[in-house]
């Protein structure tokens, strides 16, 4: 008896260390602030147009989601753009054969699909479209290379969107036209732009993570006219060297 007693006496002063040690350890984990939006819109303004200065190129490889009223779409490849009007991308198959190929060089593209042997090599604006498991059409190129790197055709202007304080939105002004912006308090940089008036075009940034040239976006998701496309950076290096002829919008032999 008296030894079963000492042992429960033992448990209970076990456990009230251990609900001392937990509270303790509660009490201090340190909490983060919350960081507060500025309201100024040329503090946003400023930290993109030095970005879009610093940023010039990147290569990496990429997953894509692809989402219509056809149902969804996933595949694989490989990226590289340079800012602010070349890209080549090469989306390979299970075994690593490839698939399709795009090259994007100022107004030129050039593209092939090798399981239909489609293709195309000419002035972007007489490209007909894409096979239809690519269902966007060539014209946007233009304006998925500079979301890639947020540098959106000037000139650019951001005004206060008279919401609430500390909602951290503006209204983008661009060549593209008028965008309602959500920003990043902490990074200062977008998180999701909208078409001011409607809820048809749409592009999220998410992911942010630091480099060299400052902080960049590691995924994007981009809605249009029933279309969604998410793309998730696996890998990503920032102003890599890139090979001579790269962007050349010609297709191999």
């Amino acid at each position: 008896m008296k030894k079963s007693a000492v042992s429960s006496k033992k448990s209970k002063i076990s456990l009230f260390a251990l609900f001392f040690l937990v509270l303790n350890a509660c009490v201090l984990i340190p909490v983060k602030p919350v960081k507060q939006c500025q309201q100024d819109p040329d503090i946003y303004q400023n930290e993109l147009q030095l970005l879009s200065s610093r940023y010039k190129g990147l290569e990496g490889k990429i997953s894509v989601q692809l989402q219509t009223v056809k149902g969804k779409l996933t595949f694989s490849g490989h990226l590289y753009a340079k800012n602010p009007d070349s890209l080549r991308f090469s989306v390979y198959g299970i075994f690593h054969q490839l698939k399709f190929l795009l090259i994007k060089q100022g107004e030129r593209l050039a593209w092939k699909d090798f399981d239909s042997g489609r293709q195309y090599q000419g002035p972007l604006d007489a490209c007909p479209d894409f096979p239809a498991h690519l269902p966007f059409a060539p014209a946007f190129m233009r304006d998925f290379v500079r979301i890639l790197f947020l540098n959106f055709p000037p000139p650019v202007t951001l005004t206060a969107a008279g919401k609430m304080p500390g909602s951290c939105q503006f209204d983008l002004l661009c060549a593209w036209g008028l965008f309602r912006l959500t920003a990043d308090p902490e990074y200062t940089l977008p998180l999701r732009m909208e078409r001011a008036g409607t809820a048809g075009f749409s592009v999220s940034f998410a992911d942010y993570f630091p480099a060299s040239v400052g902080v960049v976006p590691h995924a994007y998701t981009m809605t249009a006219r029933g279309m969604t496309m998410k793309i998730r950076f696996r890998t990503l290096k920032i102003n890599p060297p890139f090979q001579e002829g790269i962007f050349t919008p010609e297709l191999p032999h």
